[in-house]
This record gives structure tokens, sequence and C-alpha cells, in this order.
């Protein structure tokens, strides 16, 4: 709904932008400012995908590194191996 172009999205940023704080600063709230519903809504992107690359920066970066849960014991080893951090082979053990 927040990432829509329809008339009660429209409202929902709007009314959102009357009620939270100018910035993060001190924000113990839902993490979101004025600016960052602003982004949204200049953004043609949805809801998740917006605030997934708020979250995670640019997922094409080589940097990025998505595991799944499914697998996630051999997907932290994977990430560990590339991270260079020396006690993967412990681990393995």
């Amino acid at each position: 709904m927040l990432g829509s172009d329809d008339e009660r999205s429209q409202n929902y940023r709007k009314a959102l932008i009357e009620i939270l704080p100018e910035n993060l600063e001190g924000n113990k709230g839902v993490g979101l400012s004025k600016n960052c519903i602003r982004s949204l809504s200049n953004s043609d992107e949805g809801y998740y995908s917006w605030q997934f690359k708020r979250m995670h920066g640019d997922i094409d970066s080589a940097s990025t590194f998505i595991g799944r849960f499914e697998n996630l014991e051999d997907e932290f080893l994977s990430l560990m191996e590339k991270c260079a951090v020396a006690e993967v082979d412990q681990i393995k053990a």
C-alpha cells in the first residue's frame, strides 16, 4: 500500500510525513523519518523493494551476499570463507 500510486497510498504517505520526525537521530520508533517517506514517494519501486535497498544498499554490489535460510549453516560458512575468517576450518569440524 505505501508504495502504490493510488490516492489512498498517497494520502497515507502525506499523513506519515506530517507525524514522523525530521530525522532518525534519537528515533526509537519505526526507524522512518519524513525524508524516508518522501524518498519512497519519489521512487518508482514498491515498498518492500524500496525498504530492502534502504536497508541493504545496492543488491548488484560485489560485496552483497544473500544466503538462504534453508541452507543456513552452509551459507554462513560460505560467507565466512568469503570474508576470510580464519576459524572456518575449526567451525566445519
